[in-house]
């Protein structure tokens, strides 16, 4: 068993827009709740900010760690721990739109082969999935990654593709004992 502990982070773009979009739904909805326009786009609004707010807090990832018990995903509200027994696979989940327009800005053509842009999902049993993190990690991390799995779970299937040497590792904005380059 390894004792080494891999902690990927996620992207600010995400944890900022996932935060914003309840709150804009459910002020939109109250909005329209208190000028007196109780009708059913205003209270629908405030019902599906709420619930989105609840998906948030308890189900997207901060950070998650890989280590010998499996994988912790770190959310605003609880920690989700998952066994590497439950895990049957770590695969790419799709890139953004914003990634793809950065690939094709930088001269990637559709005949070439594109470079990974997806951050990790893990898979469970019955189709069962979760998101990891929503930004590719850095090559040095993902071979850790695929160590800790190795070490740990070797039938955990790892059909994600290796980022580019050029991906930023995810600690790159992060301050404290995790960054190596702080």
């Amino acid at each position: 068993m390894s004792e080494q502990r891999v902690t990927i982070y996620a992207s600010w773009r995400g944890t900022v827009t996932s935060l914003l979009s309840p709150v804009v739904l459910l002020g939109l909805g109250l909005a329209g709740i208190l000028i007196g326009n109780a009708n059913a786009v205003a209270i629908v609004l405030a019902v599906l900010g709420l619930v989105l707010a609840a998906i948030v807090v308890l189900d997207y990832p901060q950070r998650v760690e890989f280590h010998a018990a499996g994988i912790d995903r770190i959310c605003l509200l609880r920690r989700h721990r998952m066994p590497w027994a439950d895990i049957r696979a770590l695969q790419r989940a799709r890139g953004t739109l914003v990634s793809y327009i950065r690939l094709r800005n930088a001269g990637d053509t559709p005949t070439a082969p594109r470079s990974p842009t997806g951050g990790l999902v893990a898979r469970g049993a019955k189709n069962r999935r979760w998101l990891l993190c929503d930004r590719i990690e850095s090559q040095p991390e993902f071979d850790a990654i695929r160590q800790v799995a190795a070490d740990n779970a070797g039938w955990v299937a790892i059909s994600a593709a290796r980022p580019a040497a050029s991906t930023p590792p995810t600690t790159l904005y992060r301050r404290g004992a995790d960054n190596p380059l702080s």
